[in-house]
């Protein structure tokens, strides 16, 4: 596969990222967009959504795009995994984006994005009353920032 895709990008260098799970490899993503902790750049904007919610990492992921210095980690629905957390105090964003409504990241896992977070970021929640309506107010977020 990697043959293929190096050959599709005209022989570009392909490396591969692997964690223990899904959460550790989007930390792991992050980690390689951000670079080393000590020299990340200013104004760092982490959108984290339910990593086993696909339409919520869809929406991160447009979020991150669209936002600069941003990047897309993986929480559980009911508790933060130390491989976000340890990205919130290495990076410490001054803004985080949380995907989805109660049902996909419950207020305990806010409470402690908060607790983690440098006091001064911005933390917020992008939620809907459904998918399609969170997928529209993540959209209209990016929209106004163009």
């Amino acid at each position: 596969m990697a043959d293929a895709v190096a050959d599709a990008a005209d022989g570009a260098s392909i490396s591969r990222l692997t964690g223990g799970d899904r959460i550790d490899t989007a930390a792991q993503a992050a980690r390689r967009v951000l670079g080393n902790p000590a020299a990340a750049p200013d104004g760092v904007t982490l959108v984290i959504a339910n990593g086993w919610s696909a339409p919520d990492v869809g929406v991160a992921a447009a979020l991150a795009a669209a936002t600069d210095n941003a990047v897309v980690a993986y929480t559980a629905q009911d508790g933060l995994p130390e491989a976000t957390a340890a990205l919130i105090r290495d990076y410490r964003p001054t803004q985080v984006l949380i995907v989805g409504g109660r049902a996909a990241v419950a207020d305990n896992v806010r409470t402690t994005i908060t607790q983690t977070a440098p006091d001064s970021a911005d933390i917020r929640r992008i939620t809907g009353q459904t998918r399609t309506d969170t997928a529209a107010r993540a959209a209209r977020r990016i929209l106004a920032n163009l």
